[in-house]
């Protein structure tokens, strides 16, 4: 059995067909539409590609081209620079090709934070296929979230032929964004920090929070301690205090904030 008749008559007609638009496809608007074409035949729901510069000193993002990932997630990862921690990445890193998120999850280990804000956001299930280039020396990742993914041999099948292509359209169509000088890191908060910081203001505790927020309690405390990071506190009090006095939250009355009851930072 050839390797391609893993796959249905129809798929191959839609892989094909995919793959005659990636080589017409001249701006981005068609690239996404393509990207969304290739989720209906993978069964996901969303996608995202990005390219890694890798450098000695780490990984940096040279281009992102989100069709459809949660935005919040995607600041998030940019702005914490999650890749630094997550085991996709790391995965990545070590080997390229189709790797299921579960398994390597399983393969790294827990992580209970970085899981915990994935899922807050609607990323449970998926993966990623990961392809290498030499000159420059970059990592080309592409992900795709959905609650019908399979790990099957058609997948792999399927993206080993289509995501060089994708990534082809990637370097085209994405302008490289270099890396630059961070700004400094008060004004760097995610407008899901900032929300978590507008309650910390007012008291709240991180089971409160997550309640308002109907996000995992967990989540919050990963939150609080980017905060605490990008504010250089030590505390909430005192992360409430950089916050007001870099003009990013509006003193109001603070003594709950020393007479509360403790909550867990």
């Amino acid at each position: 059995m050839q390797p391609l008749d893993l796959i249905s008559k129809k798929e191959l007609v839609d892989l094909l067909e995919i793959i005659h638009q990636c080589t017409l496809c001249n701006n981005p608007n068609e690239f996404h539409g393509i990207i969304k074409k290739a989720c209906s035949l993978l069964s996901a729901n969303s996608a995202i590609l990005c390219e890694f510069l890798s450098e000695k000193n780490g990984l940096q993002p040279i281009r992102v081209n989100n069709v459809n990932f949660p935005e919040e997630w995607v600041e998030l990862y940019a702005q914490n620079e999650l890749w630094k921690i997550d085991p996709i990445m790391q995965e990545s890193c070590r080997n390229q090709g189709l790797q299921y998120w579960h398994n390597t999850y399983a393969k790294f280990g827990p992580q209970p934070e970085f899981l915990s804000c994935a899922e807050d956001v609607g990323l449970k299930r998926g993966f990623t296929f990961t392809g290498w280039q030499s000159a420059p020396k970059s990592i080309e990742i592409l992900s795709l979230a959905g609650n019908e993914i399979n790990n099957s041999h058609q997948t792999n099948l399927v993206l080993e032929r289509l995501a060089p292509h994708l990534f082809m359209l990637l370097k085209r169509l994405t302008p490289m964004d270099l890396p630059q000088q961070p700004a400094e890191k008060f004004s760097n908060l995610t407008p899901r920090e900032r929300e978590v910081l507008n309650w910390i203001k007012e008291g709240k505790t991180s089971w409160e929070v997550s309640i308002i927020l109907s996000i995992s309690e967990r989540t919050v405390n990963f939150h609080i301690r980017n905060i605490k990071g990008k504010l250089n506190a030590v505390s909430r009090g005192q992360a409430v205090a950089q916050a007001i006095s870099q003009g990013i939250a509006y003193s109001t009355d603070l003594g709950h904030l020393f007479h509360a009851k403790p909550a867990t930072h």
